[in-house]
């Protein structure tokens, strides 16, 4: 048994049911198109005031004309023409750390959570086989991860080492890269990188030479640290949510994981992911084999048939719409058992 789950913004927001939610509201996870919720997250934004006109920008185009992927492709097609509008988006990548790192801190580790009960049903069907399972998680949180503590340790390799393997296309942000030795003397990384031009440009097209790293708790909560080389500086390792990202963050190593996964699959599981990464459609459509169930969970009916209208490629899969909303209502109905079982 081999099943690969793929989860986005909707299974961390239902990360656990409202009963049973011990932790303050105001560190539920955001859908997308609320990333700039002003009432929510302006102490974030403050801690990144460089952002502060992308903010007011999007306010005025975010959900009712744009997603705010569109919005933010609009934005980085200016930005090879303004300076002003690349240190928005450079600025931005470390406003989403900081966010989801400390959502993570705040919400998470709760023990009744949703992702907990599905790996412990996975883990009961794996356990004594050969079987495994393989996460995809397009969620800069780590809350999937904190219930994975007995596979997933401060390397990188420990996310496709074990049975229940997890791949986070677009990074995490808890994952950070190691800036070369002419930064070394820099006081303030976080300044420099905005004021070197060409970093965007060198992140996306993997011109660094850079391989992401998870932040240890030497340096968690600073993007330096003192090791027996001297300062080493950091800066964040995740993508912009941009339609159509042209390169994914997390090491080859876990991508060929990832198409082992989706070779040997029978049965893919969809909890709150809108099916808009490109990359990662053509990767399934070129890798199932016929036949392969799809099961897709959703907070509404209308947005499940948007996400199987996104999957339109995949021909020859069975689709299968959860009539549950969300994935608190999936869990907890037995329909998780019944595709794990089926």
């Amino acid at each position: 048994m081999y099943p690969v789950i793929i989860i986005g913004a909707g299974a961390s927001t239902d990360y656990i049911n409202r009963d049973y939610n011990t932790k303050p509201d105001g560190y539920i996870p955001p859908l997308s198109n609320n990333l700039f919720d002003p009432k929510r997250f302006e102490k974030w934004m403050n801690k990144r005031p460089e952002i502060s006109g992308l903010v007011a920008d999007a306010l005025t185009y975010v959900p009712h004309k744009f997603t705010i992927e569109q919005y933010l492709t609009k934005i980085r097609a200016e930005s090879k023409e303004n300076e002003s509008r690349k240190k928005q988006l450079l600025s931005m990548m470390y406003y989403l750390q900081d966010l989801f790192f400390d959502i993570s801190e705040n919400y998470g580790n709760q023990t009744s959570n949703n992702l907990k009960a599905l790996i412990n049903k996975i883990n009961d069907k794996i356990y004594n086989s050969n079987g495994a399972a393989c996460f995809i998680s397009f969620n800069y949180d780590i809350l999937l991860e904190q219930n994975l503590t007995e596979y997933i340790s401060d390397s990188l390799d420990s996310y496709i080492r074990n049975q229940i393997r997890v791949i986070k296309p677009h990074g995490s942000c808890d994952w950070v890269y190691y800036i070369e030795s002419h930064f070394n003397e820099i006081k303030d990384p976080y300044k420099h990188v905005l004021s070197y031009t060409n970093f965007l440009e060198a992140i996306e097209n993997q011109k660094l030479s850079l391989s992401p790293r998870r932040r240890t708790k030497n340096f968690m909560f600073s993007y330096t640290f003192s090791n027996e080389n001297g300062r080493a500086n950091y800066c964040p390792a995740l993508a912009l949510p941009l339609e159509n990202k042209q390169k994914f963050i997390c090491p080859q190593s876990h991508i060929d994981k990832m198409v082992e996964a989706l070779k040997q699959t029978d049965r893919i599981l969809i909890v709150g992911w809108r099916a808009n990464d490109k990359n990662l459609k053509l990767l399934i459509a070129e890798n199932i084999q016929p036949g392969t169930k799809v099961k897709i969970v959703s907070g509404k009916k209308s947005s499940a048939e948007e996400i199987k209208n996104n999957l339109v490629d995949l021909k020859s899969a069975i689709f299968d719409i959860s009539e549950k909303k969300g994935f608190s209502d999936f869990m907890k109905s037995g329909e998780c058992d019944d595709f794990l079982n089926k």
